[in-house]
């Protein structure tokens, strides 16, 4: 993939490895805010952080297939590419199941009405904005999209 620049003087490795650095803070601060705001933890937390974890861990192995400027459409010095490889081999939108497992983690580790209707809320966004851009992809690659379709999970990979 090359070392390309995506943010001043930032190299992709570097942009990947800080948005990493971030997600995990992230995650610890909301666990340890949890525990000074509720001394039992119960299992909706537990799988609250499992969920947390698996969005991170996907989202970090997307972004080693994808930059940040593809996934922008900003790109404008040559037609992009279809990325096939890696996770994207067996989910077509990696990021979104991410997104979707960090919602869900919040609505978890934070069971209030107002979370949890967020939470449901930005899930329920994610999915219809995962649909608009199937329609997109499919008007930008034709053919090798509907193909790659075949082949890859639309959010879950295929069993």
């Amino acid at each position: 993939m090359g070392q390309e620049r995506i943010c001043g003087n930032f190299q992709f490795h570097e942009y990947a490895n800080s948005t990493d650095c971030i997600s995990i803070n992230a995650i610890l601060e909301l666990v340890i805010f949890h525990h000074r705001s509720k001394s039992d933890t119960t299992t909706s937390v537990w799988v609250g952080i499992l969920f947390a974890i698996g969005g991170i861990i996907v989202a970090a192995k997307a972004s080693q297939v994808i930059s940040v400027s593809t996934v922008a459409d900003m790109r404008t010095d040559r037609k992009p590419e279809l990325i096939t490889g890696g996770l994207y081999s067996q989910i077509r939108h990696p990021l979104y199941l991410a997104t979707i497992l960090i919602f869900g983690a919040m609505a978890l580790i934070y069971p209030f009405p107002v979370v949890i209707m967020f939470a449901l809320s930005m899930i329920v966004y994610t999915i219809i904005g995962a649909y608009f851009e199937e329609r997109k992809l499919v008007l930008q690659y034709g053919d090798e999209y509907n193909e790659y379709k075949k082949q890859a999970g639309f959010i879950l990979p295929w069993f």
